[in-house]
């Protein structure tokens, strides 16, 4: 498997790859996201999964503001994407190590994401009690973060501004 930065010419098959993963409900939705936070800014970190050349996973990170605390390089990991023949084989375990390690060269400080605690714990993720997604949310232990840096979050509190693209209430 080889872990690279998405290029544009992939979005239209990241698309794909979104709709295919995420239920009905949901799936257009989350594959209009991945392809707008692709488009938004040279600061988003987009990351594909190929296996012989096949697209076989996706990731996101992009750039948090706390307020208060504005200077402080933070992300999010958002949406995170595995087609289900690959699933529970260390794709998504490899896209989201990898994404970090890449943000941790940059001097980001933390990342945050939004879902399954059982998940993301296995990757380091915690509960974050001081600093707040944007909006209230019904699984407050869902929302996690992953210092990237010892004592990096040390006495912080706030709250997090994503991006445009992810500020939308529906995805919260």
């Amino acid at each position: 498997m080889e872990i690279k930065e998405s290029k544009v010419s992939q979005i239209e098959l990241i698309g794909q790859l979104h709709r295919q993963c995420f239920a009905a409900d949901e799936a257009q939705e989350v594959a209009n996201l991945a392809m707008s936070l692709m488009k938004s800014s040279d600061e988003v970190l987009s990351l594909v999964a190929l296996e012989e050349g096949e697209l076989i996973g996706h990731v996101v990170f992009s750039p948090v503001k706390i307020k208060e605390h504005d200077q402080l390089p933070t992300y999010i990991l958002a949406p995170l994407a595995v087609i289900g023949s690959q699933q529970n084989k260390g794709v998504g375990t490899a896209l989201v190590e990898h994404g970090l390690n890449l943000l941790k060269v940059r001097e980001v400080v933390a990342v945050f994401v939004l879902g399954d605690p059982n998940y993301y714990g296995r990757l380091g993720f915690y509960a974050s009690q001081d600093i707040h997604p944007p909006y209230l949310i019904s699984y407050p232990e869902a929302w996690q973060v992953k210092a990237l840096s010892d004592g990096a979050l040390s006495g912080l509190c706030g709250i997090a501004q994503c991006v445009d693209e992810l500020m939308n209430p529906d995805y919260w």
